[in-house]
């Protein structure tokens, strides 16, 4: 073979990264704990900034290792799950972080939402193709994501309705949000509640010059008032 020819292709390498960590998940009146790992091929941009691409990808761990890892993922037209994770006036009952989906929460499904929240954390400089989700599960099953996580999970307007506090939903948005609250009548839009796990601190210690002392991390988690669809008002 001749490999000065124009018309070889030659093979090209790209790289992966994958994570393994916990899942509690409600699925109907069920709770199950599962061990998990996702592999993903992973594109850095050549043109960031190092500091950048270090502050993207401890994000992502820490989404999996402090969030998902302490999370309870359920749908949220799962009543069950809803009673079990807040009272009335939904205030959250529970330490662990609730993860609020628009289905069940399947390896199919997660595989499109962490897709989606993936490349959110990843902020424009590390991406991510091809998602592959495998779960301790009898069947043994590996699930591949292939496509854009945001494009086949819900809109905000099919998420929320039409009065919303973010433009995206929380899968789209690059921070430790789980959930979006449902604005009532007299909310003001240009103010949305603080939930999730505030993780600005990450960047804080990176921007920081000369400082590499080790920081103990104790988050916050101050739910606010979610229902179990988006034509429900939550309660005062």
């Amino acid at each position: 073979m001749n490999f000065d020819d124009d018309d070889v292709d030659f093979p090209e390498s790209f790289s992966s990264i994958s994570f393994k960590f916990k899942t509690i998940r409600i699925v109907d009146n069920v709770i199950t704990s599962f061990v998990n790992t996702v592999r993903s091929e992973v594109y850095i941009d050549e043109d960031a900034d190092d500091q950048d691409i270090s502050i993207a990808l401890e994000k992502i761990h820490f989404w999996f290792d402090h969030i998902v890892s302490n999370g309870i993922m359920f749908n949220r037209e799962n009543m069950f799950a809803l009673n079990v994770m807040f009272d009335d006036n939904g205030v959250s009952q529970s330490g662990n972080i609730p993860i609020v989906l628009p289905d069940d929460p399947t390896d199919d499904h997660l595989a499109a939402i962490m897709h989606s929240k993936l490349n959110a954390l990843g902020g424009g400089v590390v991406n991510f193709g091809t998602i592959e989700i495998h779960s301790d599960t009898r069947e043994n099953l590996i699930v591949t994501f292939t496509g854009y996580g945001e494009v086949a999970l819900p809109s905000m307007e099919e998420w929320i309705g039409d009065r919303y506090f973010h433009d995206v939903p929380w899968w789209c948005r690059g921070d430790g949000s789980t959930l979006d609250a449902i604005p009532q009548e007299d909310s003001d839009l240009t103010k949305p509640p603080v939930t999730g796990v505030d993780m600005s601190f990450i960047e804080e210690r990176f921007r920081r010059s000369g400082n590499s002392a080790a920081i103990i991390i104790r988050p916050e988690f101050k739910p606010e008032i979610i229902s179990g669809g988006k034509d429900d008002k939550p309660e005062n």
